[in-house]
């Protein structure tokens, strides 16, 4: 059992502090561990509230998935919609407004397709993303374009971004977990989710700059 000593506030903002904890065992002791957690959580024991969600916005046997260049890994990534959970908002309620901001999608609140929950790094943070898929997406607003690092939005057929998924060419673990995890729930209850008819908007393979 790790007992923590002393915690001091390293940095924060918004959305996330930065804590060094001061931790012992029966046989060691890490003097300003670091802990990621978000801004509002109180810091008790026992696992974290959801401080994000990813959704994977689908129609028929598409997904769609972002491309944006991510600062700190210095390179482009292909992601599923996805964000922090505001203060006072329900998970799902966040996952929709994740999914009209970011893809100018919306979905029917009790459509929302629940897949559980990803702690993105335990080691590092106190943090648990909420997964969701969104079926039978329609559009309803201009995706966003102005957030830094922001490509283009694409749809591409479910199959060959589970497949992505597998192979490590989606490294986000929400969104390639989320993908497997749908993929998984052969138990769905609308079909269109696995094996719906393919969107004429569909371009086919995304390529990677």
């Amino acid at each position: 059992m790790i007992v923590l000593r002393n915690r001091r506030l390293a940095c924060g903002n918004s959305k996330l502090k930065v804590y060094a904890d001061d931790i012992e065992t029966d046989s060691a002791a890490v003097a300003g561990y670091l802990v990621v957690a978000g801004a509002g959580d109180p810091m008790e024991d026992g696992p974290p509230a959801p401080i994000g969600v990813t959704v994977l916005p689908l129609r028929g046997a598409e997904v769609g998935l972002q491309r944006i260049f991510r600062h700190p890994i210095r390179s482009w990534a292909l992601e599923a919609p996805r964000g922090f959970v505001d203060p006072g908002e329900s998970v799902r309620a966040a996952a929709r407004r994740e999914l009209t901001e970011e893809a100018g999608l919306d979905c029917a609140e009790e459509d929302l397709v629940d897949l559980g929950t990803v702690c993105p790094e335990g080691g590092v943070m106190r943090a648990r993303i909420a997964l969701f898929a969104a079926p039978d997406c329609r559009p309803v607003a201009a995706a966003r374009e102005d957030d830094i690092g922001i490509g283009a939005f694409h749809w591409m057929p479910l199959d060959e971004a589970v497949a992505r998924a597998a192979d490590g060419g989606i490294e986000d673990a929400s969104t390639a977990l989320g993908l497997l995890r749908l993929r998984h729930r052969n138990c769905l209850e609308s079909e269109t989710l696995l094996h719906g008819k393919t969107g004429e908007a569909s371009k086919g393979t995304v390529v990677d700059e």
